[in-house]
């Protein structure tokens, strides 16, 4: 299936990396933004990055939508924040569309995340993906029709961690087939280094 919107989550601080733009770290040759991209890409109609602020790599030319993340009074509510922000600029695009959500620095994610996500969803109108290392709540399949439960949830409940915010739309998680590594997320420097261990074993498939 191919998605409206394709939405990265690019908010995260990178304070284990020495609080660097996670973006902007190069694997081989590439930022991590591109390896994203380049993969998000063919699943959507129209790619966003959503963060507190706009990453300095953003382009200017407006080919990706920068979207800033949702506050409560002013206040930063981590991935609920750009979840919510990510809804509300898919229901501008289209009222009835999907969203697939990735995270900037997990560059290895499947080729056919959406067609997975999609096929195993059943009737839901949201899905995260699930892996032999537990749920990933930052790949995820969201209907526009998800932005008003999800901001009832977030706004009065606190509800502010994803894999809860699935559930308040009858969510579903879905075994996402691939390797190992499928979803390695670089946070540290050790993971930094496995991902060139893994990109040195694997290539660029």
């Amino acid at each position: 299936m191919k998605a409206k919107l394709g939405l990265v989550y690019a908010g995260g601080r990178g304070l284990r990396m020495g609080g660097v733009d996670k973006g902007a770290m190069l694997l081989g040759d590439r930022p991590l933004h591109e390896w994203v991209i380049e993969r998000l890409a063919p699943m959507c109609e129209v790619l966003a990055v959503v963060a507190p602020a706009r990453p300095d790599w953003l382009g200017a030319d407006g080919a990706i939508a920068y979207v800033p993340d949702d506050t409560i009074g002013g206040e930063p509510i981590g991935p609920a924040g750009a979840l919510l922000a990510g809804l509300k600029h898919l229901r501008q695009l289209d009222e009835a569309g999907w969203m697939i959500t990735a995270a900037v620095d997990a560059p290895f994610f499947p080729r056919d995340l959406a067609d997975q996500l999609y096929a195993g969803r059943g009737e839901a109108l949201a899905a995260i993906a699930r892996s032999d290392d537990g749920l990933q709540p930052t790949f995820g399949l969201w209907n526009a029709a998800c932005f008003t439960p999800i901001s009832e949830a977030i706004a009065p409940k606190r509800m502010y961690a994803l894999h809860k915010l699935v559930g308040q739309v009858d969510g579903a998680s879905v075994d996402v087939a691939g390797p190992p590594h499928q979803f390695l997320n670089i946070n540290t420097p050790d993971d930094m280094a496995r991902a060139r261990s893994v990109l040195r074993e694997f290539g660029r498939r």
